[in-house]
């Protein structure tokens, strides 16, 4: 199985990467976080809620 993440930056733009579920792919999923300067990484549901309140 896998789980995919996208970041959204300041400016709009996506990225996206997809990772296994496993001990690996979250610590696979913890550096590239790092290597983006993800500074506030949230679940689904609060990343929508939070994009729709700062409009």
């Amino acid at each position: 199985m896998k789980f995919d993440v996208c970041l959204i930056n300041r400016s709009g733009k996506l990225k996206h990467k997809i990772f296994s579920n496993s001990e690996s792919g979250f610590e696979q999923l913890v550096r590239w976080l790092e290597s983006q300067k993800a500074r506030e990484p949230h679940t689904e549901n609060l990343s929508q809620h939070l994009h729709r309140s700062r409009k």
